[in-house]
């Protein structure tokens, strides 16, 4: 069946070979045979888009592989796959482990700090976020094609982070403003009340006045 699945893979035939490959995955066959069907398995899943099925498959490579090269593709796989999938919290660990996995190469090394940038706006921890993409300007990623292609949207990113900070920090400042004026209004108006109090009193007085002059009684 590995063979089988081999063949149609070779013919680009996914519907055949992913059968073929489960069905090793399922017997448990024999180690040079198992891992590859993991591998293969978990791609044809990701490229399908069935993210939760591929995260089996690429857990298990990453776990119980032999080789280095197939456990950190295990964790690549995972990563991948929860971002998709908008678990970020989890797709944020994974993605941490694939950066600072020593035998990983550049670009799963890059695609970590990425997935972790973006991970961790999406769960407002934007601390986090600046401090990931700040590794991939200073690092050596700059040359390549992801980190190109994601220039733009890093700094639609800090730019919108900066202005939900100065949005925030607006509100705030206009809140603080209106409780104050709030408080100055409140302190005068009890004066001020007084004093049209007593201006009326005074204006009663001087009318008093004005139409007792000539008056022989008072």
């Amino acid at each position: 069946n590995y063979y089988k699945g081999e063949c149609a893979l070779r013919r680009n035939d996914f519907i055949s070979a992913l059968p073929a490959y489960e069905y090793v995955i399922q017997h448990k066959g024999e180690e040079q045979f198992l891992f590859p069907s993991l591998q293969n398995a978990a791609r044809i899943q990701l490229a399908d888009s069935n993210y939760k099925q591929a995260i089996v498959y690429y857990k298990q490579l990453n776990e119980h592989a032999p080789l280095t090269s197939q456990k950190i593709e295990g964790l690549h796989g995972q990563t991948l796959c929860y971002y998709h999938l908008k678990d970020f919290n989890n797709a944020l660990i994974l993605a941490q482990q694939l950066s600072a996995e020593e035998h990983a190469d550049l670009s799963q090394k890059e695609l970590g700090h990425l997935i972790a940038a973006r991970s961790a706006i999406a769960i407002d921890s934007f601390a986090l976020a600046e401090k990931e993409y700040t590794i991939l300007s200073k690092g050596n990623f700059l040359g390549t094609l992801i980190l190109f292609k994601d220039t733009t949207q890093h700094m639609h990113d800090m730019e919108t982070i900066k202005s939900n900070q100065e949005m925030l920090m607006e509100k705030e400042r206009l809140a603080s403003l209106g409780q104050l004026i709030g408080g100055i209004a409140h302190n005068l108006k009890t004066p001020i009340m007084s004093i049209a109090g007593a201006s009326e009193g005074l204006n009663d007085l001087i009318r008093e006045y004005d139409s007792s002059i000539g008056d022989s009684d008072v």
